[in-house]
């Protein structure tokens, strides 16, 4: 997130207290990537700043939101206002309208610093998606013009490369973003992601279902609003899990297992094997189109979760405490997956199988990782260290914390300075 800042407006100027400063925060529109802009607005609200967060005009019309929120949600048009993304006949049609349309829909001579192609993203697949390369290649066009790049992490995860990037860039962490119920509790109500692009119908249902599972016994699997897992990939996690949850195949162990699976759409569902939703369901597990994952990741049944290691999902997994094993898609996964184990050692990866050309982690593999993340003593250990960076996460946006002190600052060089 880079931010560049004006001078701040005050209502007198004898008094600095009375200053307000007003902060436009302007997401790329997915819900990856909305979500984390929306509560680091919570967070400058709860500090006495203004904020607008900016959605396009399809978002606007099928979101339901907060209307006694107090943060401002203004829209620009993507030139998709009735379809939104599917719309578009391809990724590079649809960013370049974004930033065509979406640049006319803002007539303040400073949009230009705002444009799409200056939006955060951590996209980087050359070969398949050539938009989002140029995307987050050019969003560092201007980064030397930055007042402050604000980064959803906290300074205690990733302390060497922050301290590095630190001594270049004016770079301050903010996060993690994720609502204060799970970590400080100190913003009043913010106990979820207020703006859901996704249908959220079945949350009750899907609470339900996890408070009649025994302890540690449920695989939660879900791969993000945006990864497209191949036939063969969605085959292999298939069979996976169908032998995790058969309880004929654990040897010395008598728990049963089972797995909720959140199976977006229609097109998702056409890819797994034929038969395999109806008879999994029989045997007690769960498909869902959409999840309220802050509340599955924080449930007692919950023993794994299994995750393409998108950067929101791992750092909602680490703050609440759960291993993970990681079956990374794209971007900035497979170094996140990495982390995941490596450094953080949190979880486990599945390995690719590289003389394919398509990079498919096999059902073996997969099945490997959960068993050894919720059966085996690595796996005890692995949920230590969670705990750990969940403690570490709770104190850096508490008082006095790392990102608490960084939003403080910005805060006041926003007020007091401009």
């Amino acid at each position: 997130m880079e931010i560049n800042t004006k001078e701040a407006k005050s209502t007198s100027s004898s008094s600095p207290k009375q200053t307000q400063g007003h902060v436009l925060l302007l997401p790329y529109p997915s819900q990856g990537h909305i979500n984390p802009m929306h509560q680091f607005a919570k967070r400058l609200v709860s500090k006495g700043l203004k904020a607008t967060l900016i959605v396009t005009t399809f978002i606007s019309k099928t979101t339901k939101l907060n209307p006694n929120s107090p943060i401002a949600v203004e829209t620009i048009s993507d030139g998709y206002d009735d379809t939104g993304f599917s719309g578009a006949d391809s990724i590079h049609n649809y960013l370049k309208n974004l930033e065509l349309i979406g640049s006319l829909s803002l007539a303040d001579p400073w949009s230009a610093l705002f444009r799409a192609k200056d939006l955060p993203s951590f996209f980087y697949v050359p070969s398949e998606y050539p938009a989002y390369m140029e995307l987050v290649v050019n969003q560092f066009s201007n980064v030397d013009k930055a007042d402050w790049i604000l980064m959803n992490t906290f300074k205690e995860l990733e302390v060497e490369v922050v301290g590095w990037m630190e001594n270049i860039f004016p770079l301050r962490t903010i996060g993690p973003t994720i609502p204060s119920m799970y970590l400080d509790k100190r913003i009043e109500d913010d106990k979820e992601y207020d703006i859901n692009l996704y249908d959220v119908a079945d949350a009750a249902m899907c609470m339900n279902w996890l408070d009649q599972k025994p302890p540690g016994s449920v695989i939660y699997t879900s791969f993000g609003s945006m990864a497209n897992l191949s036939i063969e990939q969605t085959e292999e996690l298939s069979y996976a899990l169908k032998q995790i949850c058969n309880p004929n195949n654990n040897n010395n162990n008598n728990n049963k297992y089972y797995f909720l699976w959140v199976v977006r759409t229609q097109s998702e569902q056409n890819k797994l094997p034929k038969d395999f939703q109806r008879e999994m369901s029989q045997n007690g597990n769960l498909f869902i189109k959409w999840s309220p994952q802050l509340k599955v990741l924080a449930h007692e049944a919950l023993g794994c979760f299994l995750t393409h290691c998108g950067w929101n999902s791992t750092l909602e997994a680490l703050c609440i405490g759960v291993p993970m094993v990681g079956v990374p898609q794209w971007t900035d996964q497979p170094m996140d997956a990495k982390l995941v184990e490596d450094y953080w050692r949190v979880g486990l990866r599945a390995r690719v199988d590289h003389h394919e050309e398509m990079r498919i982690s096999r059902r073996e593999e997969i099945e490997r990782g959960v068993r050894e993340v919720v059966e085996g003593e690595r796996g005890r250990e692995m949920k230590r260290e969670a705990l750990k960076w969940r403690s570490l996460a709770k104190e850096a946006v508490s008082v006095g914390g790392s990102t608490d002190r960084s939003i403080d600052e910005f805060i006041d060089k926003l007020v007091r300075h401009g």
